[in-house]
């Protein structure tokens, strides 16, 4: 029966869409212009579209329901292959996608019920000062702009004709539009999409108004401001001060002399709710790895398994340190120690070190070093309201590293890092936290990060206030 379905009602069907595609083609003058002019192999283009529905459909009709199946499982089989070893890893998850207990509740209702319920503690300041990542390098083509609010602002960004990324305040001072819904990059420069007033990028300078008389100067005070860009490890970053002190460091780059250039194999994202300081932490919390990272990755991100018997004879055992780094006082370097273990034995050939050096409040180059390459992850945080941040990984790898294992970094990464989400989801923030002996470097590394807020540096309480984000 189910041969026959597939013999006669399968092919009935293939050929009925292909059909309907030719019978479009010829139904609209343009396409059926092209179809009888556009030649291939001296052979129009009408008659190759021919003899394709003709012999494909007769060589479906031909086929058993075993070598459809055959033909089915081959092509699963392929379209995998192609997506492990040629396309890039692309993953990303909201807010409530992951590090929620839904319970049959609805996702948005959980994730407002816990965020309104949970304490904030006594919190540091919100935003940091520093280099802050705004947007993915390959997500801001030419001429596009986006709207980005974070660290308490609201920005415009756009990549002007010269390939430069740009990034001023999104409102025009003229009547308050968002240059970045609806604004058009004209040369390097943004047009509000209001009145049509526009602005260079370097110095946020209104260079035009269309409709002053002729002869009229713009006014010196049409300008809107705009903040320093570097664009460095696939991220747009803007430096952020509110004192209004200029740089003064800049992040490190993740190729280098011994590998050469690295090559881009993909990115995830995520939504975190979590102060800006603790994603920072978790690297010098190094007692937090045996019990929320040990268990093997099979057994997912949901850390209420983490002890299931099914993946009890595989595990992954841990060790590290973080230390300030002696040359660089805005840098703080984790050093982490994997092995894969089997039956609670470790595997010698698994072991590995890897080295996650934290550039400013924002960045960190997670690094990998292999016999013959370098896989390197660059993690940007952006704080896009008080508790709330958006964390982007992207991988790269130097030339003789393949695409699947440099994903296999990215995802490894992936799913551990989901663990630390449903954690961060849930938690309070503890200015004094009670801590042992073994738990020095979390005291260590709070005063490193310290550096990063400054007098003027927004509070908690005065947000709550206004609701100024």
């Amino acid at each position: 029966m189910a041969s026959f379905c597939a013999s006669k009602f399968l092919p009935g069907l293939l050929m009925l869409g292909l059909g309907l595609a030719v019978a479009l083609a010829s139904s609209t003058p343009t396409l059926s212009l092209l179809k009888d002019n556009l030649k291939v192999m001296n052979m129009p283009l009408g008659d190759w579209l021919h003899i394709l529905a003709t012999n494909f459909t007769n060589f479906v009709a031909s086929q058993t329901l075993l070598t459809l199946t055959i033909f089915g499982v081959a092509s699963f089989i392929l379209r995998y292959l192609y997506q492990l070893f040629l396309k890039p890893l692309n993953l990303d998850r909201a807010l409530g996608d992951v590090g929620y207990v839904l319970d049959g509740k609805k996702k948005r209702d959980v994730v407002n019920d816990i965020r309104r319920r949970r304490k904030s503690g006594d919190l540091p300041p919100i935003y940091p000062n520093g280099w802050i990542p705004l947007v993915a390098s390959q997500d801001l083509v030419k001429g596009d702009v986006k709207y980005i609010s974070a660290v308490g602002n609201e920005f415009a960004v756009y990549r002007g004709e010269d390939g430069e990324a740009y990034a001023v305040d999104a409102y025009c001072p003229h009547l308050g539009a968002n240059m970045a819904i609806g604004g058009m990059v004209k040369g390097n420069c943004l047009t509000c999409p209001f009145h049509g007033w526009v602005f260079e990028g370097k110095e946020g300078k209104c260079v035009d108004i269309p409709y002053q008389e002729k002869g009229k100067s713009v006014p010196a005070q049409a300008k809107v401001k705009s903040w320093s860009v570097i664009e460095q490890n696939g991220f747009v970053l803007v430096w952020h001060d509110v004192e209004g002190r200029e740089p003064s460091w800049f992040p490190e780059n993740i190729e280098e002399e011994k590998w050469g250039k690295m090559y881009y194999h993909g990115t995830t994202k995520h939504t975190v709710c979590a102060h800006v300081e603790e994603i920072s932490e978790n690297g010098a919390d190094c007692a937090h790895l045996t019990f929320v990272h040990g268990a093997f990755m099979g057994s997912g991100n949901d850390l209420r398994y983490m002890g299931s018997k099914l993946w009890s004879w595989a595990s992954h055992s841990w060790g590290g340190k973080w230390e300030q780094d002696p040359d660089h006082k805005h840098v703080g370097v984790m050093t982490v120690y994997h092995a894969f273990s089997l039956f609670g034995m470790p595997i010698e050939v698994t072991r590995t070190e890897s080295t996650a050096r934290q550039n400013g409040p924002a960045h960190v180059l997670l690094s990998f070093s292999l016999p013959f390459g370098k896989a390197t992850i660059a993690i940007g945080v952006t704080p896009i309201e008080p508790l709330t941040q958006i964390v982007t990984q992207h991988v790269y790898a130097s030339r003789f590293i393949p695409r699947w294992l440099a994903k296999s970094f990215l995802y490894a990464e992936y799913v551990q890092f989901e663990r630390d989400i449903m954690v961060w989801n849930y938690k309070t923030y503890q200015r004094k936290p009670l801590l042992v002996f073994e738990d020095r470097l979390i005291s260590k590394h709070r005063r490193w990060y310290s550096q990063f807020f400054s007098e003027n540096s927004p509070k908690f309480e005065d947000m709550k206030k206004t609701l100024d984000w």
